[in-house]
């Protein structure tokens, strides 16, 4: 099993900047991700939000191994 990073970017590219109107870019890479945001406001913004949505992604993943 693995973690769904697809789910986690669908949910981070909907994120909207409310500055810029621009969208997050999601990125899997070799060692974990990397999001692409149009300023540094919305990246801390999204950042956090990232990370809750990892986390859940990792519960999930912990639930289904456990069952």
């Amino acid at each position: 099993m693995e973690i769904d990073y697809n789910a986690i970017k669908s949910k981070v590219e909907r994120e909207r900047c409310t500055e810029h109107n621009q969208n997050a870019k999601f990125t899997k890479t070799r060692d974990g991700y990397c999001i692409k945001t149009c300023c540094e406001k919305f990246e801390k913004k999204i950042a956090k939000k990232a990370e809750t949505f990892l986390e859940k992604e990792i519960e999930n993943l912990l639930n289904k191994m456990l069952r």
